[in-house]
């Protein structure tokens, strides 16, 4: 996963590169900005992935929208095939900076 820049203000959107062509046997691939430390785990997937964009099996790019000011993870998840709990498949780290005035 690569992101287009490291720093994007609260309400900007940043362009996110993936390549999820390993990722083929497995299915509901989402990418999502979180705060940083926040547990890899998924326990509400419909609030959890609520500001998140569908990925698919291959090289795509999507543009996602920051919302929280802060240290913060772009992470790419999926549920594996004959799976039932999301996992993380890549992460990258950003900052996420107070609205531009």
């Amino acid at each position: 996963m690569s992101l287009a820049q490291k720093t994007v203000a609260v309400g900007d959107s940043i362009a996110v590169t993936i390549d999820a062509r390993a990722l083929a046997a497995d299915f509901d691939l989402q990418v999502v900005i979180v705060p940083a430390k926040t547990p890899d785990n998924v326990t509400n997937a419909k609030a959890f992935f609520a500001q998140a964009k569908s990925a698919t099996a291959r090289q795509m790019q999507v543009l996602l929208t920051a919302r929280d000011e802060g240290r913060s993870e772009v992470r790419l998840y999926y549920v594996p095939h004959f799976g039932t709990a999301y996992l993380v498949a890549a992460r990258a780290e950003i900052t996420v900076t107070s609205a531009a005035k």
